[in-house]
């Protein structure tokens, strides 16, 4: 993929934009219970409607510490549905940027896998019947795209203190 967008939605932008690289790969802010990349305090987000996963909006640190379901049991960073119309455009933000950080995306209940060619702003691939994800551990899975969305969420989720009964490809 080329190009990038800016990240600002003021206009006009005060800041200077500060350019990244395009590419299919987004890191995770949880499951849909939390407000997409907001931490606790910003915009009125409460710690019950904040980001829940290993990601959150510039400035706001999580530690390794506080992701309480384990490394290896979170996704990090994962791979970007990207439509086919999309090849060679700049469909939302780079994977890091000067700007406004890096590309996230949520999942589970309500953000399924994208399979294949097909799906919106998801995380997912062009893998059959998979989708690649790197955990806190740094260890890489295969995630079937059928994976049921409550297991999805308490993957996506840092701090859910939920059982996970999906076994890995």
């Amino acid at each position: 993929m080329s190009g990038d967008q800016l990240q600002s939605l003021l206009v006009p932008n005060p800041n200077p934009h500060v350019p990244g690289a395009t590419g299919d790969y987004a890191a995770c802010t949880g499951d849909t219970n939390g407000t997409i990349d907001y931490y606790p305090g910003m915009n009125g987000t409460t710690d019950a409607t904040a980001a829940n996963g290993a990601f959150v909006y510039f400035g706001y640190r999580i530690t390794f510490q506080s992701i309480t379901d384990g490394l290896g049991n979170t996704i990090f960073v994962g791979e970007k549905h990207v439509p086919k119309m999309a090849y060679g455009a700049s469909p939302d933000s780079s994977v890091y940027n000067g700007d406004n950080g890096a590309s996230h995306r949520q999942a589970g209940v309500g953000a399924p896998l994208a399979n294949g060619p097909y799906g919106t702003g998801q995380f997912g691939s062009y893998h059959p019947g998979v989708c690649l994800f790197a955990m806190g551990d740094a260890s890489v899975r295969a995630i079937s795209t059928g994976i049921d969305l409550a297991n999805l969420s308490y993957l996506a989720n840092r701090h859910d203190e939920q059982i996970i009964t999906y076994k890995f490809e």
